[in-house]
């Protein structure tokens, strides 16, 4: 699949702006997690501590689902996260084919690894920067609306991806703030059964 420029800023060139930024907004402080934006267009934005000061943002669904999207700067990696409570047998970092597809993209298509944060299983769909390939990842999560998760031929989560631009744009400039304050990484270095219960992974 082509790469295309990514139409926003690329990653690489928000580290050189970052360089020209005065004040860092401020943030406060909970744990692992610090709050950057509550809402924004409907999606909790946040600093995971434990990524080396990954910016993120989240929100929930109807049925359960979660839908997450983050900066892992130590592995120059951007990383979509689909959870939901019900999928408990997803084991952490084990490797899951699945395939995802923003609105009428080509689909995206290899492992996910799985991760629990907290209580909520989750699969992590990691895209390199390498390449200009997180930048097109991102651009299609920003312009589409919906994207759709599928796990050996079914779909289980098809998602609306309402207020994607804005929120995305607020977790970037998140990111850019964190290497302007110092305190992040470069992000340039079995088959299931019948899928008749809530748990697709069993």
């Amino acid at each position: 699949m082509a790469s295309k420029p990514f139409p926003f800023r690329p990653f690489g060139a928000c580290l050189a702006a970052a360089l020209a930024l005065s004040t860092a907004q401020p943030v406060r402080a909970e744990n692992d997690t610090v709050t950057w934006k509550q809402d924004v267009r409907g999606w909790y934005i946040g600093v995971d501590r434990t990524t080396d000061d990954g910016c993120f943002m989240v929100t929930s669904y109807d049925g359960g689902a979660l839908l997450r999207a983050q900066f892992f700067p130590q592995e120059g990696d951007f990383g979509l996260m689909v959870g939901n409570a019900d999928w408990r047998s997803i084991e952490g970092e084990k490797l899951y084919d699945v395939s995802l597809q923003f609105g009428n993209r080509a689909p995206w298509t290899g492992n996910a690894r799985g991760l629990w944060i907290g209580d909520i299983p989750f699969l992590v769909v990691d895209v390199p920067f390498e390449g200009d390939k997180a930048n097109k990842f991102i651009d299609e999560f920003m312009r589409m609306t919906v994207v759709n998760f599928t796990y050996q031929g079914d779909s289980i989560a098809r998602l609306k991806l309402t207020g994607t631009y804005v929120a995305m744009q607020e977790t970037m400039d998140c990111q850019i703030q964190m290497f302007d304050a110092g305190t992040g990484g470069d992000p340039f270095r079995n088959k299931r059964n019948s899928g008749s219960g809530a748990d697709p992974f069993q």
